[in-house]
């Protein structure tokens, strides 16, 4: 099996340039956020004097930030699940197989898409599926261990290497994708 890149693709035949498009908006998305947080803060500092106001006014900012990251980080990783289970599914009608077994046994769902890729003779580096593995697993521990502890938290910085990793991901399929202009070339064996 091979993995297609549809040149002139539509809404419902999306290969892995899109979800890396995707992927980039998210991010700008996040930066952009940060940095209306960093323009308030300047502003409210200029404005008020008083230390226990700056300390508010700092305090808040770093709240703000942290809520964006959280939750920015939650979302990448369920999008990636979704996004992949999606390309993969795809990936396998247009080479006139049946959709993955998503349910597939006690196997992570990094593990599975794994399993899934090596269908078409395609590994990612382990360096990047460890990285987000390593998201799955912590997003696993803040969403079923008791109370969200400070050291669960994730950083600014864990949230880009995270984001990092799933973009590579997609660029890497991107890379390897053969570019068709329609699926009578799948079918004519092009």
């Amino acid at each position: 099996m091979k993995l297609y890149h549809l040149i002139f693709g539509t809404a419902t035949a999306k290969s892995a340039p899109y979800y890396w498009v995707q992927h980039g908006h998210r991010e700008t998305a996040v930066k952009s956020a940060i940095a209306i947080f960093d323009h308030h803060q300047k502003i409210e500092h200029g404005e008020w004097d008083k230390p226990w106001d700056i300390e508010m006014i700092d305090t808040v900012h770093d709240w703000l930030v942290e809520t964006l990251i959280q939750g920015a980080y939650l979302r990448e990783y369920h999008t990636w699940e979704r996004d992949v289970k999606t390309y993969i599914n795809d990936q396998r009608k247009w080479n006139a197989q049946t959709e993955a077994d998503w349910r597939s046994g006690r196997k992570d769902m990094v593990s599975r898409v794994r399993v899934c890729l090596s269908d078409f003779d395609v590994t990612i580096d382990d360096r990047i599926m460890q990285a987000i593995d390593s998201m799955r697993e912590r997003i696993n521990r803040m969403k079923h261990e008791e109370g969200m502890l400070l050291e669960t938290f994730v950083t600014t910085d864990d949230y880009f290497t995270a984001h990092r990793a799933i973009e590579q991901f997609w660029e890497r399929l991107t890379e390897i994708e053969t570019p068709i202009m329609s699926f009578s070339e799948v079918k004519s064996g092009r």
